[in-house]
């Protein structure tokens, strides 16, 4: 299906990524119906966050469906129903970006950029943004996690695009095979 690079090595992610994957029906994208809190690690979930993605003139909304509990303290708040531009993120525009790119691509981005928290401290945050698609292509939802680390642990900032896997060549069968 999909590549995980090195820019989503983290150990969350690894897990998040690799139960996704489980999910997904042969050759399609995993749906949020495919997707159950009780089969997740437990130790991921206070940090996801799933957005709905609802079409819009100005190009797609995102609007919040859950934040776990380390997500939500990560904005002083979980504003259910909220659209991203709401939730006064100095980053929302580029995390509407990255969202973007999981809904256009049909793929899973990892974005890293610094985070400002409400108490005013600055953490490098790294996002695992991964495509839900209720019909298996067009993608209706992004469920991601965080992972933050000390600003003084800052790396490169930026988008990376997972890979797709290109599935194995099919064998030709000869007249005799």
């Amino acid at each position: 299906m999909f590549a995980l690079p090195p820019e989503a090595g983290e150990p969350e992610f690894v897990a998040l990524f690799e139960y996704w994957c489980r999910q997904a029906p042969s050759g399609q994208l995993p749906g949020r119906q495919h997707l159950d809190p009780i089969d997740m690690p437990r130790d991921l979930l206070p940090w996801l966050v799933l957005f709905d993605i609802e079409p819009a003139l100005e190009g797609p909304c995102f609007r919040t469906r859950l934040i776990g509990t380390k997500a939500a303290d990560l904005l002083g708040r979980a504003p259910r129903g909220a659209a991203l531009q709401q939730l006064g993120l100095a980053e929302a525009g580029s995390l509407a970006s990255a969202f973007k790119a999981v809904v256009t691509l049909n793929a899973p981005v990892v974005y890293s950029a610094p985070l400002m928290r409400p108490n005013g401290r600055q953490y490098w945050a790294r996002r695992l943004c991964l495509p839900l698609a209720g019909n298996g292509y067009a993608v209706d939802m992004v469920i991601g996690s965080y992972v933050l680390r000390e600003a003084a642990l800052a790396g490169p900032a930026g988008l990376v695009v997972f890979n797709r896997l290109e599935a194995a060549p099919r064998r030709r069968l000869g007249a005799a095979g």
